[in-house]
């Protein structure tokens, strides 16, 4: 794999990762790398588990994948430090630094250095909300 296609892999795939306070102990052999259920497990395992092993190589200790089995749960585990490193999407950010208190960002998604994210918001045709300030 080149270096940029590496480095394209590695900030595509974190648009976000936070850093839990560190759990370590002696008595525990692996990290946690957790996601959201935006995909099948068995594809987030796939796309995942290069940067697990990536990481694991980097610090010196083998990195696992997680999946959770739903957003909030995903939230809740970063917001209550139960994991390692998460990657995580902005908008459950949020919802998770309301809740919980800011966690340090280490990486976002960038296109052409550029930090970048879609949202949509859609209303129907006779809704009282017509713009964005509603």
């Amino acid at each position: 794999m080149s270096r940029t296609r590496l480095q394209i892999y590695f900030f595509g795939l974190l648009f976000v990762i936070v850093f839990a306070p560190m759990r370590v102990t002696q008595a525990q052999e692996s990290l946690t790398l957790e996601t959201h259920p935006y995909l099948a497990a068995t594809e987030l395992i796939k796309r995942f588990t290069p940067l697990a092993n990536y990481l694991g190589k980097k610090i010196g200790q083998p990195v696992t994948v997680t999946i959770t089995g739903n957003y909030q749960e995903h939230i809740d585990h970063i917001g209550n430090d139960k994991v390692d490193i998460a990657y995580m999407g902005p908008a459950p950010y949020v919802r998770m630094v309301d809740l919980y208190g800011k966690k340090t960002v280490l990486a976002r998604l960038e296109i052409n250095d550029m930090p970048t994210y879609q949202g949509v918001i859609i209303v129907s045709k006779d809704s009282p909300i017509q713009t964005l300030s509603d």
